[in-house]
């Protein structure tokens, strides 16, 4: 499985309803309709990543994507975070990176692990955008040194929501979301094959 392709289509899916997506990511419990949308946009949309010998499973054994081969066995686990601008830096590190990072580090030579970071700003967050992106690409560089994970374009959070406009509460919010990936760097042994079942 090819976590790059899998982060495209779940990117592009979520750019397709900007308007859509900008109202559920103002809310502070998006992260799962986030894993919900990626397991839409892995099984079913057009050009799908999973194919007839794969499918991806939400929440499986607590775990938020599992890609599972047709003969039983997990090849790919996906841990999804969201990082908001209204938490302090430290919060973010401790308790969403690092956290991941342990998750991705439970990789074995038969299943891989990554993780996909959303990083949500609106603006009546405290830190102003270009800040706060700016922060969040340093925290997941720290985080996940180049020597042991792979991301890409040098830890740049990829735009989803372009500051589209939402009014709740008689508020005006311009809301941002942006993405990246992160993984281990391969392993020239990882299994590919079906021998163990799980």
């Amino acid at each position: 499985m090819n976590i790059k392709n899998c982060f495209y289509k779940v990117r592009n899916h979520l750019s397709a309803m900007q308007d859509h997506c900008a109202k559920i990511v103002i809310g502070a419990c998006c992260e799962a309709w986030l894993n919900a949308e990626a397991f839409v946009a892995l099984n079913w949309m057009d050009g799908k990543v999973t194919s007839l010998r794969h499918h991806v499973l939400l929440e499986h054994k607590k775990k938020d994507l599992t890609v599972k081969r047709k003969c039983g066995v997990i090849s790919h686990i996906i841990e999804v975070k969201v990082l908001r601008g209204d938490l302090p830096p430290a919060k973010i590190k401790h308790e969403r990176l690092l956290r991941l990072r342990s998750q991705i580090d439970a990789a074995t030579s038969a299943t891989s692990r990554s993780g996909l970071i959303f990083a949500i700003w609106k603006s009546n967050d405290t830190p102003n955008r270009m800040k706060f992106f700016s922060t969040m690409r340093q925290l997941v560089r720290e985080v996940f040194p180049k020597s042991h994970y792979a991301t890409l374009h040098d830890y740049y959070f990829e735009g989803i929501v372009r500051g589209t406009s939402v009014s709740f509460n008689g508020n005006d919010y311009e809301v941002h979301l942006r993405a990246l990936y992160v993984t281990q760097r391969r392993h020239p042994s990882r299994s590919r094959h079906c021998g163990i079942t799980v």
